[in-house]
């Protein structure tokens, strides 16, 4: 089997495991902390210079750690299209979380060793 069989062989293993181990109803909303928190990472991953199938394991693995599914995300995202205020809350609070993750990265970064 070739890397690009097998790493395709793994990511529907993936897909197919997050199916059948969902706990939630994926007819849920996400409560808002948490679909800023997604949708923060989710913009961080967009943004990455990975190739897409890289970049498919890590939205998978953003999912898996929220305990969400992509089709909750969307319902989600689909539920507040037509709501600029929510939209708005979300993006200033995205911006913010973003901005502390890259400030954190840099005082590590920073520390004399």
């Amino acid at each position: 089997m070739s890397k690009k069989n097998g790493l395709l062989a793994f990511i529907i293993s993936l897909l197919l495991l997050n199916m059948l181990s969902c706990t939630e109803d994926n007819t849920t909303l996400l409560d808002k902390e948490r679909f800023i928190n997604i949708t923060a990472e989710l913009m961080i991953i967009e943004k990455l210079n990975l190739d897409k199938s890289e970049k498919t394991l890590l939205i998978q693995d953003v999912f898996n750690r929220y305990k969400v599914s992509a089709d909750q995300y969307r319902l989600t995202k689909d539920h507040y299209k037509d709501d600029p205020a929510f939209w708005a809350d979300v993006y200033k609070q995205v911006q913010v979380r973003i901005k502390d993750q890259i400030n954190k990265k840099k005082s590590t970064q920073k520390k004399p060793k």
